[in-house]
């Protein structure tokens, strides 16, 4: 049986950004996010229309007093009421055997917090494949790529 894409969050990104350079991708995205993109639809699936009589409501978000961290490592761990997320900055994620990270974040939620985070996730994913390609995880299939005569990242 396949897997979800939520089923196997754990990862651990090796690139490096600065924060200007995230912020510059994340701008024209913000701008476009609504309500919706929280609670995404899943792929083939139907959302049912409310019920008579209920009313929608809206989320106004105020990000004044948020806190803005870089994270290239991510573990994703449970318990039976919730989900922990660990976020950290490995800075040499290419080193040999044991080396110690530091837990930078740490996010508690429930279940249901989770799936909704999971698919708001999986949506944004989708969105910036289908416009740039394939996010390609493996490290030496990227750097193969990237030394391929023709490709445009290797002009920059």
């Amino acid at each position: 049986m396949p897997r979800s894409p939520c089923e196997s969050l754990a990862f651990s990104l090796p690139d490096r950004h600065t924060k200007a350079a995230i912020d510059r991708f994340r701008e024209p995205f913000l701008e476009d996010l609504q309500v919706a993109d929280m609670n995404p639809k899943v792929v083939g699936g139907e959302e049912a229309p409310p019920a008579p009589g209920q009313a929608q409501s809206e989320i106004v978000l105020n990000d004044s007093e948020a806190h803005s961290a870089y994270s290239n490592f991510a573990r994703v761990t449970a318990t039976p009421e919730e989900v922990i997320l660990d976020f950290a900055l490995n800075p040499n994620p290419f080193v040999q055997g044991r080396h110690e990270v530091k837990i930078s974040q740490r996010l508690i939620m429930n279940f249901y917090t989770a799936k909704r985070l999971c698919r708001a996730l999986v949506a944004t994913l989708q969105r910036i494949e289908a416009s740039f390609g394939p996010i390609e995880l493996d490290v030496q299939r990227r750097v193969q790529g990237a030394q391929m005569p023709g490709n445009p990242m290797q002009n920059r």
